[in-house]
């Protein structure tokens, strides 16, 4: 055997089957633990793509419980999220239990991974924001807000951003 803990019996009742080798790569490595996928992958000898598959996919199902949380916002799915392998995260949205965890996931790929700040760094700027980390910083904070819901256009990102803005100043100062 490759390894004892791989198998195919978690996947006899999938409902829906993955879309491309690499999501098939997570949904088989589904039972591994961190550890465990290391070793099959240094004993496979398999390429970086296919060692960070496998290492997102145990670090995802290690986040599950997270995941499960009631009262989760969109932002702290995606502070989970963010940065996992794809493929590991469409085998979640088949394998996770319970299905809060994968529902999120589903979310998650559908429409919460792509949302943006309305403004750019260059807005931001414009707005009195200092160059540097602070303009990183206002990014991450507005995409948190659009994704909770709590900017519903330009002018509520203009506001957050002139108050960052003032906020950064003040804390740069000694």
């Amino acid at each position: 055997a490759v390894h004892p803990s791989l198998s195919v019996a978690h996947l006899d009742g999938l409902t829906d089957t993955p879309s491309t080798a690499f999501t098939w790569l997570a949904a088989l490595v589904w039972p591994l633990t961190l550890a465990e996928g290391a070793a099959l992958g240094a004993r496979l000898n398999t390429p970086a793509d296919w060692l960070r598959v496998i290492a997102d996919t145990a670090r995802l199902k290690a986040r599950l419980p997270q995941l499960e949380q009631s009262g989760l916002t969109p932002s702290g799915v995606c502070a989970l999220l963010d940065g996992l392998s794809p493929d590991a995260l469409r085998a979640a949205t088949l394998l996770a239990q319970p299905p809060v965890a994968s529902e999120r996931v589903r979310r998650y790929l559908a429409e919460w991974w792509s949302v943006a700040p309305r403004l750019r760094g260059s807005d931001l700027l414009e707005l009195g924001v200092p160059a540097g980390p602070a303009v990183g910083e206002a990014l991450r904070a507005l995409r948190k807000a659009r994704l909770d819901g709590e900017t519903n256009n330009m002018e509520d990102e203009q506001r957050i951003a002139r108050k960052w803005a003032t906020q950064s100043y003040f804390d740069a100062q000694p």
